[in-house]
């Protein structure tokens, strides 16, 4: 394919190091147990990476249910816990609200699954505006449900972003930068998540030779009438992801976060993204 063709003959060349990936990897779940974690976990991890100063955090996962280690939900698991601690253990706050409670004011993004529609999630979902200027029509890929976030960790969050990437079983040439679910415009996860670190609007505007324009504050981007656009490869080893174990054990560096975008995912076995 001719497309594939440039991408090995012109790869993106990274200049600049805006974004860090944070993974939970083998080495993480090795020493801090399998995925899903305790949400009192996960909320830690944020925090330390919140207090090395990023420029926002994006967590490419979604907490669509409450989390079975709030001991609430422990109590209630397990029948011969004696009445008077099951009583102790409800009167405690939730993982749920811990972690809702670390996100909030630290420019997060959660991720949302764009799909079929779930009766747990049947409004649209919380997205931030786009003003649309120009003459072109969007046909954005219409989604008629989602899979979003417990309500007291979703009201939270700075933001909410999809992590649907496009084709599904092939090569990734085409993303989409922004799509339509219930009927409101959602930006992509990373868009979001951009979005959130400059503190801006999100813009579509008419743009040279038949294509769109995303813009975001005074950065701006080319795209499809669909919303989607066409992916520059560049090599991921650049990217030098940061373990998650790095994190909470305090010995990432912290220029490698500082400043910058953070992009939160897994790679370990068994969950690979």
């Amino acid at each position: 394919m001719v497309f594939d063709g440039y991408q090995m003959l012109f790869p993106l060349e990274r200049t600049t190091d805006p974004v860090a990936v944070v993974l939970i990897d083998e080495h993480a779940l090795a020493a801090f147990g399998q995925w899903p974690w305790p949400r009192t976990r996960v909320a830690d991890l944020i925090k330390r990476i919140s207090d090395q100063q990023p420029a926002s955090i994006g967590l490419d996962m979604v907490f669509a249910e409450p989390d079975r280690f709030s001991p609430g939900n422990i109590a209630d698991e397990i029948a011969i816990i004696p009445s008077n601690l099951a009583q102790m253990l409800r009167s405690l706050l939730s993982n749920d609200q811990q972690l809702a409670d670390t996100i909030r004011g630290r420019k997060v993004v959660l991720g949302i699954a764009a799909g079929l529609p779930d009766p747990r999630y049947s409004a649209a979902p919380r997205a931030a505006p786009v003003v649309t200027k120009g003459d072109r029509n969007l046909q954005l890929d219409n989604f008629p449900g989602h899979l979003g976030n417990v309500p007291v960790v979703d009201e939270a969050a700075a933001g909410r972003g999809l992590m649907n990437s496009g084709q599904q079983d092939q090569v990734v040439r085409v993303i989409p930068l922004i799509s339509s679910v219930q009927g409101s415009i959602v930006p992509a996860l990373s868009v979001e998540t951009f979005r959130v670190a400059l503190d801006a609007g999100l813009r579509v505007e008419d743009g040279p030779l038949g294509l769109l324009r995303l813009r975001i504050a005074e950065v701006s981007t080319p795209m499809h009438d669909d919303g989607t656009t066409y992916i520059r490869m560049g090599s991921y080893a650049e990217m030098n992801p940061v373990s998650a174990y790095d994190v909470i054990s305090g010995k990432v560096d912290p220029e490698r976060i500082k400043d910058k975008v953070i992009l939160v995912g897994m790679s370990g076995q068994g969950i690979l993204d």
